[in-house]
């Protein structure tokens, strides 16, 4: 088995590579004036099996035909198996047709990924389990909620937060986190508009004050939600108020607009790298189900 680093997931495949002494395959990779991708594999990968990790986040497209250029190059040269480890799961949030004729652009991307070669594909905290499973029967899917390893990590540390969730959909996770650092957890009411992404939010029932509190969600992006909960948890006069995701996806002014308003600190894993907030390094957590697994 061995390993290569897609182009957006460098550090992360070092990691991973250096967690379980596997070899890092060699290619060469370039961006053209015009931005389209030169790929070179430059070593031998005939009958072995090829771990690719590539996280999917902007630019998207370009990080995904990156993966499926990997991948076709991969079984054209003759290795035996191709497993796509893909932290973050761009697309996912495209499972179902809210609107009428909406592209469930979810399911063609993991059909395209079958079809380019991939025998695998292992993800972290997808954004529908349920959708991801039901996806492209020819290719095997797995998807590793990452609350369920972070917990043992921050559990000195956060053992006495009231741990907070904006929904009913993140009551889940936000339980098993609350449950690993030994705690309680409550749960906001929200409602998000089709048309406009318009979010409303209910607080629940509790006392913040003086409390100290860990705001939960599996994703942040344009920090609509992070920023109504914040702002609501925060009126009630808390101690401290922190942020966790898994996938932090919004851009610096989202993260210094959040602690401006009060948000202490700001955590994330490093499915997608970033350089300006906390991070969770993943790497030990992804190598351990990888030998446990396929080695």
């Amino acid at each position: 088995m061995k390993i290569i680093p897609g182009p957006a997931s460098i550090e992360l495949a070092e990691r991973i590579a250096k967690n379980l002494s596997l070899p890092i395959v060699k290619y060469s990779y370039k961006y053209f004036y015009d931005n389209e991708t030169y790929l070179r594999v430059d070593e031998t990968v005939k009958n072995e099996t090829i771990l690719i990790i590539q996280s999917t986040h902007f630019p998207q497209e370009k990080h995904w035909l990156e993966l499926f250029i990997l991948c076709s190059t991969l079984k054209d040269l003759g290795a035996s198996e191709v497993i796509s480890i893909i932290p973050y799961l761009s697309y996912a949030r495209a499972d179902k047709r809210k609107i009428e004729g909406e592209a469930l652009s979810h399911q063609i991307l993991i059909e395209l990924l079958g079809k380019s070669g991939c025998d695998c594909v292992i993800t972290m905290n997808v954004h529908n389990p349920e959708a991801f499973y039901s996806s492209s029967k020819g290719i095997e899917k797995i998807n590793i909620n990452l609350f369920h390893h972070i917990g043992a990590e921050l559990k000195s540390e956060y053992k006495n937060f009231i741990v907070v969730g904006p929904d009913k959909g993140a009551e889940e996770d936000v339980r098993t986190l609350a449950k690993l650092l030994e705690t309680d957890y409550l749960l906001f009411e929200k409602e998000r508009d089709a048309l406009t992404n318009e979010v409303k939010m209910k607080t629940p029932d509790y006392n913040f004050e003086n409390k100290d509190v860990l705001l939960v969600d599996d994703i942040i992006t344009s920090g609509g939600t992070a920023k109504l909960a914040s702002k609501l948890i925060l009126e009630k006069k808390p101690r401290t108020l922190q942020f966790l995701c898994i996938h932090a996806l919004s851009k610096d002014e989202v993260y210094l607009e959040l602690k401006n308003m009060g948000v202490e600190k700001i955590i994330s894993t490093n499915t997608i790298p970033n350089k300006q907030i906390k991070q969770l390094d993943i790497a030990p957590y992804i190598a351990k189900y990888i030998k446990e697994k396929f080695l």
